[in-house]
């Protein structure tokens, strides 16, 4: 992992390990995996409060493309995650304005430098995972 100069972490990105676990080691750097990359939506959903108020023949439902429209990621947003993967020798697998996501693949290796994060199996009492501890962190000018 590189130094983290010029990388900015991710707000609300902060994980721990879980109770009980343990570090066993670092993931297999030549391991495959696939991450789901979401981004902001165009604007805020009105409230569940506001809809409840409404009797249901009086709300407002909107069809995939009115979400897509008015509350989806913008298609710039998603170009941007697109050069990042690019640059970062990660492949795009889909992309969903609706959902406001783009799933991203490609090594453990690939991911730990994209996103300047340290990916290790753990143990716990349930079973075995891959995880990190810490802040995700990407490059300011991404």
């Amino acid at each position: 992992m590189s130094s983290l100069q010029n990388y900015v972490p991710v707000v609300g990105s902060e994980r721990t390990m879980r109770h009980n676990a343990r570090v066993m080691g670092p993931a297999n750097p030549k391991e495959r995996i696939e991450v789901t990359v979401r981004v902001r939506k165009r604007k805020d959903y009105p409230s569940i409060e506001e809809m409840g108020a409404l009797k249901p023949k009086d709300r407002q439902y909107l069809s995939r493309k009115e979400v897509e429209t008015n509350y989806g990621a913008t298609d710039d947003d998603l170009t941007k995650i697109e050069d990042f993967a690019n640059k970062h020798h990660l492949t795009v697998i889909s992309r969903n304005k609706a959902e406001r996501n783009v799933k991203l693949s490609g090594t453990v290796q690939n991911f730990s430098e994209a996103f300047q994060v340290k990916l290790m199996q753990y143990e716990h009492p349930g079973g075995t995972y891959r995880g990190r501890t810490g802040q995700i962190h990407i490059h300011e000018f991404c």
